[in-house]
């Protein structure tokens, strides 16, 4: 056991290694953390209101991994400064200092606005935020304080643990709280390792999960099903240390969850490197698949959340218009540059018999008589209508048979549920591609032979790994 132990241990060694920033990186990303906060002093402590300009989230806390060279940096107001005065202010300085640092800088979209900029290589991301210990007015209020609870509740150790609890769910796309994602961030990485100590604990309790699980921080003495009334229908729920009403873990979707299960019962019974690192290109692919794509632009800029919620409602709308339509729908994903749009859908078939049974109301319901006279008359109408059992039966025609005819017909009936920001996207410009090869070349055609490989796949990068093990 004490070998296997060592070689686990061995390996995270390799991989903090890979992933922990170096003394010189820290600095290169403090100076321009440092210079950025001078500006912003000089452009808001002498406007009212303004009470501190801070340093938030994983650099501050001492978390953040190499190659997401990221800062928080957050101007707190007093709370009797109106959202729009609150905004306006911290929008004009944050673009001041990047701009005067020889940055970019673009106004991104939350809650409220907030100032996303990129200085020598470095993001950074300038947000408002009111200074209040309780009683929050935005959601971002308590990000100071979940950093005070971090740094006052992870040891030097324990913070390379959450480096390496980050780095593994990043390689295995369960890494982020947005909506694209359903993920982990980092703050519930940081919550994890604040309650387990080191990845391996947290790693071989997972293995024990079966939803909803419920984690508490800060107390052992948790009556969980009062909990889990508190918080219906979240999988996964860890109560905010810093706001006992706030589940921490809301983003985190029932997939992820699961899939992070599965990646800890992999990792525990067959440690390796190979879990921290997303695969390398994708495995051939069966040809001949029964594949559907749609392809849209979008002529208006969204905050990404707001256009992956809308995404993920188109495509179930889709994918019940096809189910009704009499199709067998597998599976579904979606890419997005937020730009255009490619969704892709994998089918029992492309094309429906000519026929299908449709089944009508039992012979003594109202609607009986009804139900003969219109199809005993419909041209449609193959054979039928017959009664077998105690229900009526009418076999018909369909007028269309091929996936593309029917879903582009669904499209012009309005009768798939798309999202209100998409539906004139999809309506008057979607370009519907039936079939494998003409997926593969229309993919080619636009830079999306990797979206479409990997959905073709159909593994995420934690099973992918097994296939490379010895």
């Amino acid at each position: 056991m004490k070998a296997v132990e060592s070689e686990f241990n061995k390996i995270l060694n390799r991989v903090l290694e890979e992933v922990k920033p170096t003394e010189e990186e820290e600095k290169q990303v403090m100076e321009v953390v440092e210079d950025v906060i001078s500006i912003l002093k000089q452009e808001l402590t002498q406007k009212a209101g303004v009470e501190e300009i801070s340093l938030e989230g994983s650099f501050a806390k001492g978390t953040w991994i190499r190659g997401k060279e990221e800062a928080d940096i957050f101007a707190q107001f007093n709370p009797r400064v109106d959202r729009e005065t609150m905004a306006s202010l911290t929008i004009k300085a944050g673009k001041t200092a990047v701009e005067k640092l020889g940055g970019f800088a673009r106004l991104r979209y939350a809650e409220h606005p907030y100032v996303e900029g990129i200085v020598k290589n470095i993001q950074l991301n300038i947000v408002p935020c009111y200074r209040l210990d309780k009683g929050w007015k935005t959601a971002v209020d308590r990000t100071p304080h979940h950093t005070k609870f971090v740094k006052s509740n992870l040891t030097k150790e324990q913070r390379d643990q959450v480096r390496l609890l980050k780095a593994l769910l990043q390689a295995s796309n369960l890494y982020g709280a947005e909506i694209r994602v359903g993920g982990f961030s980092g703050y519930v990485t940081e919550l994890m390792i604040v309650k387990y100590k080191t990845l391996e604990n947290l790693l071989k309790h997972a293995t024990t999960w079966k939803p909803p699980v419920v984690m508490e921080i800060t107390s052992t003495n948790v009556d969980r099903v009062q909990i889990i009334r508190k918080f219906p229908n979240s999988p996964l729920i860890i109560p905010d240390p810093v706001d006992e009403n706030r589940n921490a873990a809301s983003a985190v979707t029932l997939q992820k969850l699961s899939e992070f299960i599965l990646l800890a019962k992999l990792f525990i019974e067959e440690p390796s490197s190979r879990f921290f690192h997303r695969s390398e290109g994708h495995h051939p692919v069966v040809g001949s698949r029964n594949i559907l794509g749609v392809f849209f632009e979008i002529r208006e800029s969204k905050p990404p959340d707001i256009l992956w919620g809308e995404l993920l409602h188109s495509l179930n709308g889709v994918t019940k218009a096809l189910e009704v339509a009499g199709f067998k729908v597998w599976r579904y994903d979606a890419w997005s540059d937020e730009k255009t749009v490619f969704m892709l859908f994998e089918l029992e078939e492309l094309e429906l018999p000519g026929f299908y049974l449709h089944k009508g109301p039992e012979v003594f319901r109202e609607t009986a008589l009804g139900f003969v006279h219109k199809h005993v008359k419909d041209e449609r109408t193959i054979a039928g209508p017959w009664v077998s059992g105690n229900r009526i039966y009418v076999l018909k025609k369909r007028t269309l048979t091929k996936v593309d005819e029917v879903l582009k017909q669904a499209l012009q009936r309005s009768s798939v549920s798309l999202s209100h920001g998409l539906k004139r996207y999809v309506t008057e410009g979607a370009v519907i591609i039936a079939g494998y090869s003409n997926v593969i070349s229309f993919a080619d055609e636009h830079g999306l032979r990797s979206f479409v490989e990997g959905f073709l796949c159909g593994r995420p990068s934690y099973i992918d790994a097994l296939k490379h093990m010895p």
